[in-house]
């Protein structure tokens, strides 16, 4: 089972969209969720977080502690509200232990 998301923010995009769908063989499931991706700005705020937090914790790098902040409250976020996510990463999570899932 292969996933495509795409972020449909033009017409030319939602064509593009369009075209994709119009090549699909069917059955094929498709879910659209209202959305975006984040902004540089947002993208920015969090790495300031995320090295903020390593700092004061002392004992990790950055990249540590954005794994383990991912790992930690992204992951189970995501699983509630994404029926695929959920099933790939329920699937895969046990055959990784927790310390090389943090990267």
């Amino acid at each position: 089972m292969s996933t495509n998301n795409r972020i449909v923010d033009t017409e030319q995009a939602r064509e593009m969209l369009v075209k994709y769908i119009n090549g699909k063989t069917m059955p094929f499931t498709c879910s659209i969720t209202d959305g975006a991706h984040r902004t540089n700005p947002q993208n920015k705020l969090q790495r300031l977080w995320i090295a903020e937090i390593a700092a004061q914790l002392g004992d990790r790098t950055p990249e540590e502690a954005r794994g383990e902040c991912k790992l930690m409250f992204g992951v189970p976020i995501l699983r509630a509200e994404n029926e695929a996510f959920r099933s790939n990463t329920m699937r895969t999570s046990s055959l990784c232990p927790t310390p090389a899932s943090l990267l």
